[in-house]
């Protein structure tokens, strides 16, 4: 009884009487106030063993209720506060401080209590439905001290590390949370928006100092966004001048070579040549003679790589990848199957991962799988009802800037959209080819299908490119045999044009995205809430 009496002191005052809550021995400290444990402990079983009641008895009480400053003779004879003269102040736990933003961004759902589930780090629900995986941690969780779950933690931690702000002001999840506190910030006009965003977070106004304040930092940032907005318009304006006078340039040249693949003696298509490629019909071995690995029961046959209960994978890949785009060429056993991958390039463990999927998501459809749909959204496309009567060739293109389009025999499936950029450094990635993820077959991931034939290029090809590997079009030309084409001061007029479009494209990455001013410096506002000590205090 005094065990778990301490305990629930302890969550409720933020320490135990016996501040050790996990050792009651000789090795742990004495009770502050060993009456009051013992006098709780037996009202505790008096009254049936009651939790419930337990906690009304304690936050209705006078020592719960009490102001957190103290005075001067406390602070002399009892810095520590273990006599109880004065509330503690301490920071909220992890998932508080998750569930906090969450309230006051208006995006916490209170669906379905009690229900659990596979909910991911970005749902809105309440984080002790979070799914809790000891290789796979929330990493907004963890940095603020939520423990490991192969330990018993009666106290936690309650750090104050830089890392904590970083997080809070560089988080995708916490960008989101602030975006749409801002958006629901009430009000016509700058100072209404203010106070419901306080009101919202703090459950309160703001005092005139801070109304003030915030007002001059609003303005400020309102005409640094201005002065943003207005050298990306320049960037945009420029890079579509370059862009028009190189296509004056390689246009005609790009138009004569096409012309001649008209004639029975022009040199045939030239393909873009991939860092990694497999044909599966011929040979377990990519173009540079390195060998694939069959795992489970994949078999290579005539017509393919059999992947059903097994898959293949290569060993190390010796470079660093960010662009990319995947490219295979499949065939279904059935299209009623889910969460099977095509061709991943995964590091080696297979925790992180960039995947071409069949039916993960939304049965019946082509996805871009990674882990936990960190970079995973629907593409819209239609639903697959081919692929088990014939081959389709898929690639996916990864773009510097985050964009990923998926293409099925060449042509868009349904719109790309944008996340952030995977990169794997030297050696820890490896080519999988029929799972989703991973180093062991399962049938969660594994498809049932044929690979014809596989390959990983280390750029995001365009879509001309993706059209020739499909073999849907045959206006590819290759930058060497359009360079080719190029009399030199052409060429060397192409190249100035690149590093300009290079340089203003780089530019326009650091300017302010084209939103709203007003919209961009709430948001910022709010993300300074969420840093605020009152918002991950409590007092």
């Amino acid at each position: 009884a005094r065990v778990i009496v301490n305990r629930i002191w302890h969550h409720v005052f933020g320490q135990g009487l016996v501040p050790t809550a996990d050792n009651f021995g000789r090795l742990g400290e004495s009770p502050s106030h060993p009456e009051l444990l013992d006098h709780l402990a037996t009202e505790f079983r008096r009254k049936g063993w009651s939790i419930k009641w337990l906690i009304r008895h304690l936050v209705t009480s006078r020592t719960f209720q009490m102001d957190s400053r103290p005075s001067e003779t406390a602070k002399e004879r009892d810095p520590a506060n273990r006599l109880l003269s004065h509330a503690r102040i301490r920071r909220l736990t992890a998932e508080n401080i998750r569930d906090a933003m969450l309230a006051a961004s208006g995006r916490l759902s209170l669906e379905n209590p009690g229900a659990g589930g596979r909910e991911n780090p970005n749902s809105n629900r309440r984080s002790v439905y979070q799914q809790i995986r000891r290789n796979s941690l929330n990493p907004l969780l963890t940095i603020f001290d939520a423990p490991a779950p192969a330990t018993c933690t009666g106290a936690r931690s309650a750090t104050n590390v830089p890392a904590q702000s970083l997080a809070l002001l560089n988080n995708n999840f916490v960008h989101g949370l602030a975006t749409a506190l801002a958006q629901n910030a009430g009000g016509d006009s700058q100072a209404a928006s203010i106070q419901s965003m306080f009101r919202a977070a703090f459950g309160r106004p703001p005092t005139k100092d801070e109304l003030h304040l915030v007002q001059a930092y609003l303005n400020g940032a309102d005409q640094q966004y201005a002065d943003a907005l207005k050298k990306r318009t320049h960037a945009e304006t420029a890079i579509a001048d370059a862009r028009k006078q190189l296509a004056d340039i390689v246009g005609p040249a790009r138009k004569k070579i096409l012309e001649a693949r008209g004639k029975d003696d022009a040199p045939r298509q030239s393909l873009p040549r991939p860092a990694v490629h497999f044909d599966f019909t011929q040979s377990h071995k990519d173009q540079d003679g390195n060998t694939a690995k069959f795992l489970g029961s994949a078999r290579l046959r005539k017509d393919g790589l059999h992947t059903k209960g097994g898959f293949a994978m290569t060993s190390a890949l010796p470079f660093e990848i960010g662009e990319k785009t995947l490219c295979a060429r499949v065939q279904l056993s059935n299209t009623h199957q889910r969460g099977g991958g095509v061709i991943t390039l995964q590091t080696r463990s297979g925790a992180d991962f960039d995947s071409i999927v069949f039916g993960e998501q939304s049965s019946g459809h082509w996805m871009c799988g990674s882990e936990f749909f960190r970079r995973t959204k629907p593409f819209g496309g239609p639903r697959e009802d081919n692929a088990a009567k014939e081959p389709v060739h898929l690639a996916a293109t990864y773009a510097q800037d985050g964009t990923i389009t998926l293409y099925r025999n060449g042509q868009p499936y349904g719109q790309p959209y944008r996340t952030s950029l995977r990169k794997f450094t030297k050696g820890s990635a490896i080519l999988a080819f029929g799972i989703r993820h991973g180093t062991r077959p399962d049938s969660r991931r594994t498809l049932d299908g044929r690979i014809l034939e596989a390959s990983l290029f280390t750029r995001a090809l365009p879509a001309d490119a993706v059209a020739a590997l499909a073999g849907a079009s045959n206006n590819y030309v290759d930058p060497t045999e359009l360079l080719t084409a190029l009399p030199p001061g052409q060429r060397e007029q192409k190249a100035k044009l690149e590093r300009s479009i290079q340089a203003l494209e780089k530019q326009l990455a650091e300017a302010a995205p084209p939103a709203p001013s007003q919209a961009n410096s709430l948001k910022d506002l709010a993300l300074a809430l969420f840093n605020m000590k009152e918002f991950i205090y409590l007092r």
